[in-house]
């Protein structure tokens, strides 16, 4: 989260008027677009969470240093987005090492939007191909050859799709995280969160298949413990007996 004093440190000279006074958040993200030319476009986006219905919205956007045009806040128009939550056992136990050294490397190795590889995606997409890879059943031993290794490996650095982005730095992730173990259990990984090919994959199918895979699907930012006001009824104080009476015998006497 960064606070609107943030903004000069970063060399930023305007403020957008829906960060003016919403809480936001400063998400460093990489991108593949057909816009973009010389890999993945690497850039810092910023969103904020509408006050009334809760939903994420991103408002602009500030290229990383390797980019032309750094310490630029370029304002686009809001867009509401959806957060995919990974599943929850990895939520404890995510390696900020080895997640970093796989988004490191899909940024180094990446290309630019291609053509081929959206309409193989869309091929998939239309039931004349298989945008899953080839696994077993859930329990059972994965027994993939070297050869079979390496044609994931290199799906990672193929002419690119927006999908791919996601697909190939999640692969990476598992199987830095997994060594020095087997490369079995990398793939059990793979299995489990992230079963697709990184060049033939439509956004529509990650998304139906990792809901599939216990992805959670964000369109609004939960409310968690939401204050709930008590009220507590306070009871009338009883005067003392004592008090009653000598307020009787006084008013008698008079």
């Amino acid at each position: 989260r960064v606070t609107k004093h943030q903004f000069d440190p970063l060399g930023i000279v305007k403020v957008p008027d829906a960060l003016q006074t919403n809480p936001w958040w400063a998400i460093r993200t990489l991108e593949s677009t057909r816009q973009h030319r010389g890999g993945y476009l690497d850039v810092v986006s910023y969103f904020y969470v509408d006050p009334v219905s809760h939903g994420i919205l991103c408002c602009g956007e500030r290229a990383q240093p390797a980019e032309a045009g750094v310490g630029d806040l370029v304002e686009i128009e809001e867009c509401r987005v959806e957060v995919l939550q990974h599943p929850h056992p990895l939520r404890g136990h995510l390696h900020a090492g080895a997640w970093q050294e796989a988004v490191k490397a899909a940024f180094i190795q990446s290309k630019d939007w291609s053509w081929a590889t959206g309409a193989n995606a869309v091929r998939a997409g239309l039931g004349l191909g298989e945008c899953r890879l080839e696994f077993p059943e859930l329990g059972m031993p994965i027994h993939w050859d070297r050869r079979k290794v390496t044609k994931l490996k290199r799906r990672w650095e193929s002419d690119p799709i927006c999908t791919t982005c996601v697909i190939a730095t999640w692969q990476r992730y598992f199987f830095n995280v997994a060594r020095p173990l087997p490369v079995e259990q990398a793939l059990a990984l793979v299995r489990l969160y992230m079963p697709l090919k990184a060049d033939e994959t439509m956004p529509q199918s990650m998304l139906a298949e990792l809901q599939r895979c216990r992805w959670v699907r964000l369109a609004k930012v939960p409310e968690v413990f939401r204050p709930t006001p008590i009220v507590v009824p306070v009871a009338p104080i009883p005067m003392p007996a004592a008090s009653c009476e000598a307020a009787v015998s006084s008013d008698c006497s008079t």
